[in-house]
């Protein structure tokens, strides 16, 4: 019961942001729908230099955003949100501006019942970068989000 409670305030989280049309949501929820054509030139184009050089051999990154989008059953299902630093507790905010030269934006997509992906985006000269991702699970994310935020929510 408590599971159910945790995934609740975050999808209530996720919905009360008001960021679904956040230019940065948009990149995320676009390199999903081409993850979900297997589009693998058009899910690199998303990615930084750096973040695919990282992340060698591509393809592997493109097969689990597929998986993920064809386990959550669409990219709707995906609750594809920006969080703003407000939402954020300040440390998160900190680390966040102290890596990314106070320039980003976090933006979350629930993968399954225990996880999101956290996706921080950049803007470059001409578009708009996925620079990293990490898998977090939903107590991770939790302790990034402000407690008034969770309170919000749930």
């Amino acid at each position: 019961m408590k599971k159910m409670g945790v995934i609740g305030g975050i999808i209530s989280i996720l919905f009360l942001s008001g960021c679904f049309h956040s230019t940065a949501a948009r990149i995320v929820t676009d390199m999903y729908q081409a993850a979900l054509g297997m589009d693998k030139e058009l899910v690199e184009s998303y990615f930084s230099e750096d973040y695919k050089e990282d992340n060698e051999p591509f393809t592997e990154v493109v097969e689990k955003l597929n998986v993920d989008v064809v386990n959550r059953q669409g990219v709707h299902l995906m609750h594809i949100t920006e969080l703003t630093s407000s939402q954020l507790t300040e440390e998160a905010v900190q680390a966040l501006n102290e890596d990314y030269q106070g320039e980003w934006s976090l933006v979350v997509a629930q993968i399954d019942e225990d996880s999101l992906m956290a996706w921080i985006v950049q803007r470059g000269e001409t578009q708009y970068y996925i620079m990293d991702g990490k898998e977090i699970s939903n107590k991770e994310f939790n302790d990034i989000l402000r407690k008034d935020t969770l309170r919000k929510g749930g």
